[in-house]
Formats: C-alpha cells, structure tokens, sequence
C-alpha cells in the first residue's frame, strides 16, 4: 500500500492505518527502536506509542514523506524510553549512547528557544555533512540517527570497528569546529 493510501486512511479515521501502518514500516521501526533501547520489548513498546503519536496527529498533519516522520516519532520515543531507564537505574548497566559521545559537542536548551535553537543547529549540522565525503556521511549518519553498532557500520563500510571508532572520533572535531566558526559554539 502506498503511503497516500495510509494516510488517506489516517484521515478516514480507519483503523486500518495502523494495521497498514505496522504492515508495511513496523520491522523498520522497531529494528531502529530496540537498537537505540537496547530491548526487543521496549522497542516494541516504542513503536506502539509511535503508531499512537501518529493517530492523534494525523490528522491534522500531513507527513509526507510518511517513513522518515515515523522514524523520528520511533527515535524520539525510543530516547526518551532509554533516558527514563538509565535515570531509574543510574545507568543501568547500559552502554553509552551514541547520542552521549555528540554531548561534548552539541546541546541545546529546553522549550520554545531550544526549539528555535535545535532547527538551525540542524541547518548547520547539515551543511556540515554535505561537505563531508560520502562514506563519512553514512557513518555519521547510521551512528548518530540511526543508532547503530560499530560492527554494523564496519560491516557496511567494509573496514574495521576501530577504523569508524576513529573516524566517527575525528569527524566529531572537525564538526566541533566547524559549529565554533560559525559561533555556535565556544571554540
């Protein structure tokens, strides 16, 4: 089914568009869910509340195109789950997160000015990886939004977890000074 079709059932107010929904991007969601909580269940957890998100919020919104809309709410509801577990369980015994090596390097304020803030850091941050090489983009990419394992990257670059641990290292501090050109951050 094509994703007008889903959203035209979203607008219909069809219980299908979940069924749909699930369908067609489930396996993608909770693959990207359970690796960023670390847990099949809460994955599924996670999508769940997305496929909820997605029903109060369509409509009145339009995502299109629906897949990437979906992996934010997914992503978004997969880190807050891992934050809340790691608070409760000071940790948790969990490893950090990929999001916790970009700390050092990006932050941004909570409410309406975090808001404004985070929309032209993203700008920023991409106009960074445009300029960088095509491998490089795919490891940022597929550690910091997609969240995934130094095997997985090394296995789909076809080079070693130590060489994206160095890489993703250095690409870190080109990106820390390109946001202090740009006064974003203090160099």
């Amino acid at each position: 089914m094509t994703d007008k079709k889903i959203l035209d059932l979203f607008f219909a107010r069809s219980p299908d568009a979940i069924g749909e929904t699930r369908e067609k991007y489930g396996e993608q969601l909770l693959h990207l869910a359970a690796r960023i909580t670390g847990s099949l269940w809460d994955g599924e957890e996670c999508v769940n509340d997305a496929l909820l998100t997605a029903w109060n919020k369509i409509p009145p919104e339009r995502p299109e195109p629906l897949l990437p809309w979906l992996y934010r709410t997914v992503r978004n509801k997969a880190l807050n789950r891992r934050t809340r577990e790691q608070a409760d369980k000071r940790g948790g015994g969990m490893e950090p997160s990929p999001f916790e090596e970009l700390q050092d390097v990006i932050s941004t304020q909570e409410g309406p000015a975090g808001t404004v803030e985070a929309k032209e850091l993203g700008k920023i941050i991409g106009e960074f990886l445009a300029g960088l090489p095509k491998k490089d983009r795919i490891l940022f990419m597929g550690r910091y939004w997609y969240s995934e394992g130094y095997d997985t990257l090394a296995d789909r670059l076809d080079t070693t977890q130590s060489n994206c641990m160095t890489r993703l290292s250095r690409i870190r501090k080109k990106l820390r000074a390109y946001l202090a050109e740009r006064g974003v951050i203090q160099g």
